[in-house]
């Protein structure tokens, strides 16, 4: 994702592809990208591979993940929706949800309050 920062004046300032990349959610998704976090919040640039996502789950946090390539699956309160690029999706806290790339590799900027310092790297 984004990774240099700007000294001189103190102001935290991140570039696209100085990051390190992992499978960010292993417990529950195939999510491969890097993550930058805040003090309150996580923001991620996240990638699926066709077919795969997140399984059904749900967590403490408010997510929101915006579709930057590619088209993606979302289920959520037993509603199914094809999301394409600039569609947002919005996860409320504690709301079951699934997630599935149905159209190539795609591409989501994910962002995530912090509950008790976690975002989408889940214990």
């Amino acid at each position: 994702m984004f990774a240099t920062s700007l000294e001189a004046i103190g102001m935290p300032v991140y570039r696209k592809g100085t990051q390190p990349e992992e499978l960010v959610t292993p417990k529950y998704s195939k999510a491969y990208g890097s993550l930058i976090t805040g003090e309150a919040i996580e923001v991620g640039v996240l990638r699926y591979k066709h077919g795969e996502g997140a399984v059904k789950h749900q967590h403490a946090q408010e997510q929101m993940m915006y579709v930057l390539h590619g088209k993606i699956q979302v289920e959520m309160d037993e509603e199914v929706r094809i999301l394409g690029p600039g569609e947002l999706a919005h996860m409320r806290p504690n709301v079951p949800h699934r997630v599935v790339a149905v159209e190539g590799e795609v591409t989501v900027l994910s962002c995530k309050n912090l509950v008790d310092g976690t975002g989408h790297r889940l214990s």
